[in-house]
């Protein structure tokens, strides 16, 4: 493991969410992202920054499609940030 240092706004965090209103709310919600964003790139082996603009715009039509046609399941915003604050304490 390594440790980092970064700088972020905090008043762009509480756009994000309200509740990210001190330094560990917000090094706890960062320290999750990160952890998913390694973890969605390490288990795909493949970096989102590797696709050209025409495999993206491939990749998010088929999404959407599969979305409108129910193969996918879509969460709403409210379940996503309940789900985050039940996890975290927010």
């Amino acid at each position: 493991m390594c440790t980092v240092n970064i700088k972020v706004d905090d008043a762009l965090m509480r756009r994000i969410n309200p509740e990210l209103n001190t330094p560990d709310r917000i090094n706890k919600w960062l320290q999750n992202q990160v952890d998913e964003l390694i973890g969605r790139m390490t288990t795909h082996g493949i970096s989102p920054n590797s696709h050209t603009a025409q495999e993206m715009h491939s990749i998010l039509s088929d999404r959407i499609r599969r979305a409108e046609s129910g193969q996918e399941e879509i969460v709403s915003n409210n379940t996503v940030c309940d789900t985050i604050k039940k996890k975290y304490g927010f």
